[in-house]
């Protein structure tokens, strides 16, 4: 019976300390800012998702126009300042 004793007396006095579990308001908000920092980190991938997109974009319009640039030659060329 000891044992049960000061196992409550233990408890007891952990609840007396503020050692308990939290209560309903702490967990809100701490749901609250974690649903916030998971928005918040959700748009910042968006935005790197769409800076990574536009940048690849501009990489391949990039090679298109170097292509292009490589295929008139000095014939074309001439052609061009003719007309």
């Amino acid at each position: 019976m000891s044992d049960q004793h000061s196992k409550d007396r233990q408890d007891l006095s952990l609840h007396q300390h503020g050692q308990s579990a939290p209560s309903t308001r702490p967990m809100r908000t701490i749901g609250q800012r974690r649903r916030e920092s998971e928005e918040k980190l959700g748009s910042h991938l968006r935005e790197a998702r769409q800076k990574n997109e536009q940048h690849q974009a501009a990489e391949s319009e990039g090679a298109v126009t170097n292509v292009r640039a490589e295929e008139t030659d000095s014939s074309n060329l001439a052609a061009i300042h003719k007309r």
